[in-house]
């Protein structure tokens, strides 16, 4: 047994009064004269005897029912562990987890459901003194204040499912920052499935005691469609497109014909079904046609319940018009390029001399094609560097009397190989990269006696560990004759030789037409199909200067996202905005220049959780005091209050100190 308050002990010294009454006994006697002292005597022995008895009784009643008296107001206990009761003021910390998650159904209703249950549990545990904080997955600033009973239940009744996720670790510091600001006796109360994706533990630090309230379904089972992507970077009109999806079975029981949809600007495409073992992936690919011009926005569907914020994946994209081409050369221009881009509608072809280069129309460049020119001057070089960074592609094909310090400055800009000699030998090209995304296509299968350009002249070529680098076409002396380069967001393409016919076939060769028209179609500038409501970074192009920030649009409600320009382009912060999947509308100055399509992240869509075993390992390791809380609603409270106040004696204290002073008031009133 324990003291929650031992300074009453003090009070037990007034247990001197009734002994200080019982020792000297201030009642004075009457005289009375008897005739025969014989019975005199027999009767004061007897009156003596029974005196002393009901004196020594009454003094032991009450120095029972003042020690019960003053025992009950230093509430005595037996604490429900080894720890002491804290006295003070409690400010409780509750975190209900609100995530996707906490959709699922349990026994008693919806996880959320039972979650508020437990919560309101937990404060009626507690005095209504103490100061309670609601903490969920949304981090609003409304939860960075304390409550009173009341105000903590009205604020709950608000809590909706979130397609916000946080870990542990964020909600354990979201709760420090609170009880910095007061002195109050921390009790931190976490009401979560313990999805291992977000449970934390492990990262936890700065506390010495957590209570964890599961909230868990007996079966775990759930479906998600995730990772979806298309067969090329670019979209042409009238063009067979390939999207490309997995679907995942987190369920312990095998799923057979799954049925799903895609739809494309609100119309049905393709349905498809698919089979899928317990625990497994099944990977689909759905072709269609894009039809229509402009933007296509789709997404694909599955069924599932009763987890289904990851049963639907959004996409959009554009469908390019035409790829803009621009030749630049120093004297005089092959005629094989412009044979080849001519006639095609889709390309739009220009040539143009270096000397007399417009800087500004570089930016509505795709594909940039630098034909033998023997030295760029750095204003060009910067601008063309920039074009390349920003996601533009560059064709260089080196004069043979190249200015080899000014042309490997430009390079090395560009992230690709230097230039080192030239060689005047013939040779030829012996390896074709069959699997890299230029040649996708182009053969129907790999040869392994395939004719390739021949060579008379050619730069030897260094080769650089440390690049991003492609390989395309390779000679025989092993030196390369076309290589890519990862230049910034765009790509650097390097012949080691000149274009004209005295330096090589190429331009005669077979192999040209798809080599330059693929670097021409897959110029067009990856733009990404879909984003998390997570990301941090959404790129959007802006061709146009302005002003003007961007806005989003869904559903008539527009939003000025938090946003930057950088070099053309607009970086948007989506990630505080809290907002729902779906496709979005991008605006500049009431015009729009693109969609975003937004999925909910799906680091939920696995089930699993933890199991107190394993949490109590990872406690011990860290040093934290757990308590877990697996009691229903009732009975749940109860166990709190228990814990927090230990098992209350006070009462039996009251009980027992009335009970001496009823036995004091029998022993006056019986013993005469």
């Amino acid at each position: 047994m324990k003291l929650l308050y031992p300074e009453f002990l003090y009070a037990l010294f007034f247990l001197a009064i009734p002994i200080i009454i019982h020792l000297f006994n201030f009642r004075k006697y009457k005289v009375i004269r008897f005739p025969q002292l014989r019975f005199l005597q027999e009767i004061q022995q007897q009156s003596s005897s029974t005196s002393r008895l009901k004196h020594l009784l009454v003094l032991f009643s009450r120095i029972l029912a003042i020690t019960a008296l003053v025992l009950a107001f230093a509430q005595p206990y037996f604490p429900a562990s080894d720890s002491e009761v804290q006295q003070g003021k409690k400010g409780v910390s509750i975190y209900v987890d609100n995530s996707f998650s906490m959709e699922a159904k349990a026994t008693a209703g919806q996880l959320l459901d039972v979650a508020k249950n437990k919560a309101i549990s937990i404060i009626n545990a507690f005095d209504a003194s103490d100061q309670f904080q609601l903490l969920t997955n949304d981090f609003e600033g409304k939860h960075q204040r304390w409550l009173n009973k009341e105000q903590f239940i009205e604020s709950l009744q608000s809590v909706n499912i979130s397609a916000s996720d946080r870990a542990l670790d964020e909600v354990i510091s979201r709760q420090s920052e609170l009880f910095k600001t007061n002195d109050l006796i921390e009790k931190r109360f976490i009401i979560s499935d313990l999805q291992k994706s977000t449970f934390n533990l492990e990262e936890v630090e700065g506390i010495n005691e957590l209570n964890i309230i599961p909230t868990q379904v007996e079966k775990l089972e759930n479906l998600s469609i995730k990772e979806l992507s298309f067969n090329r970077p670019y979209h042409t009109q009238n063009s067979n497109e390939e999207v490309n999806f997995k679907i995942v079975n987190y369920s312990n029981s095998s799923k057979e014909a799954v049925s799903g949809q895609l739809f494309l600007n609100n119309q049905l495409k393709t349905p498809f079904n698919t089979s899928i073992e317990k625990k497994d992936s099944s990977e689909k690919t759905i072709a269609f046609n894009s039809l229509s011009s402009g933007w296509q926005r789709g997404k694909v569907i599955i069924k599932d319940y009763p987890i289904n914020f990851d049963d639907t994946l959004f996409f959009s994209y554009p469908i390019q018009s035409s790829v803009n081409v621009l030749h630049l050369f120093e004297e005089e221009a092959d005629q094989s390029l412009e044979k080849l881009f001519q006639n095609d509608t889709f390309i739009v072809y220009q040539k143009q001399s270096i000397k007399q280069l417009d800087l500004n129309q570089l930016s509505e460049q795709n594909l940039i094609i630098i034909e033998s020119i023997k030295q760029i001057s750095s204003g060009v070089q910067s601008k063309l560097v920039e074009f390349a960074q920003r996601g533009g592609s560059i064709c260089f094909f080196p004069h043979p009397e190249s200015d080899v310090d000014n042309i490997n400055s430009f390079l090395s800009q560009l992230n690709s190989d230097q230039l080192i000699e030239v060689l005047k030998k013939e040779t030829e090209a012996t390896e074709l990269n069959f699997k890299a995304q230029l040649y996708q296509e182009v053969f129907e299968e790999e040869e392994d006696r395939i004719e390739l350009p021949k060579v008379n002249k050619y730069w030897k070529t260094s080769s650089n560990s440390r690049l991003i680098v492609e390989p395309l076409i390779t000679l025989r002396n092993r030196n390369s004759f076309l290589k890519k380069y990862k230049s910034g967001e765009g790509k650097t393409y390097l012949f080691s030789s000149a274009l004209d016919i005295e330096s090589s076939n190429l331009s005669k060769h077979a192999i040209f037409v798809p080599t330059l028209y693929n670097m021409a179609l897959q110029s067009i500038e990856y733009v990404k199909s879909n984003y998390s409501t997570n990301d941090k970074e959404v790129i959007i192009k802006t061709t146009q200067r302005s002003e003007s920030p961007l806005k989003i649009v869904n559903q008539g409600q527009e939003i000025i996202p938090p946003q930057q320009s950088r070099s053309g382009q607009t970086i948007l912060n989506l990630s505080s905005l809290n907002l729902k999947a779906g496709h979005y509308q991008v605006l500049q100055e009431n015009k729009q220049i693109a969609y975003i399509s937004l999925n909910y992240n799906r680091k939920e869509s696995n089930p699993i959780t933890f199991t107190y075993t394993e949490l109590k390992e990872i406690a011990q390791k860290k040093g934290i005091i757990l308590s877990y809380y697996e009691e229903e609603q009732d009975r749940l409270m109860n166990r709190i209050a228990t814990i927090e106040e230990g098992t209350p004696l006070w009462k039996y204290f009251i009980i027992f100190a009335l009970v001496f002073l009823g036995i004091e008031v029998a022993l006056l009133r019986l013993l005469k």
